[in-house]
């Protein structure tokens, strides 16, 4: 089932109009970062978008813009990956998957992450890629002191989604429904 749903929503996301995927992903960003979670945080991971993902990038510049360190996503083999600051978004490196991914450099710990999703549903579950790098990451962080939070598109929100022990779910997911009202799972 999670294969059907990841392959079903994949193709959808990428078939979006690059046009829309930006007017969206600011539309959306703009509102999250008025938002209490945004404003109290300071060690904020992103990611850089891919393949028709949420447009992270205005996101990524308002993250600096605002004083907060960045962090980015780097991955290593057996699914492991780390968190690493970055100053700009220009020393980029594509790995193997071809995503941009940092340099390693000062490895923190994060006190809101905007996590990337295939596929979310109401009880804060997420389908992501498949490897598990996320659900690694985000069990070794004390959930006391971090927000995990997804920027998504409304035909991601599923009512359930199959769920496995290791899995882990997230606070809050964030779209704009078809009227491009804010909406929020909580």
């Amino acid at each position: 089932m999670k294969i059907f749903i990841r392959k079903s929503l994949i193709s959808k996301r990428e078939k979006l109009d690059k046009n829309y995927v930006k007017s969206y992903s600011e539309s959306l960003s703009k509102i999250f970062i008025e938002s209490d979670i945004f404003k109290e945080s300071s060690i904020v991971m992103s990611y850089v978008s891919f393949k028709g993902e949420f447009d992270t990038n205005f996101i990524n510049k308002e993250i600096l813009n605002n004083n907060k360190t960045l962090l980015l996503p780097k991955i290593y083999s057996n699914s492991n990956m780390k968190a690493f600051k970055v100053k700009d978004l220009t020393g980029l490196n594509r790995n193997k998957f071809g995503i941009l991914e940092p340099i390693e450099s000062e490895e923190l710990s994060p006190d809101l992450v905007i996590i990337p999703g295939v596929a979310f549903d109401y009880e804060k579950n997420r389908i992501g890629f498949g490897a598990g790098f996320y659900d690694k990451f985000l069990e070794k962080l004390d959930r006391n002191s971090v927000k995990i939070i997804a920027l998504a598109y409304d035909f991601q929100i599923l009512e359930t989604i199959p769920k496995e022990d290791h899995d882990i779910p997230i606070d809050l997911i964030y779209y704009l429904d078809k009227n491009n009202k804010l909406t929020i799972v909580k």
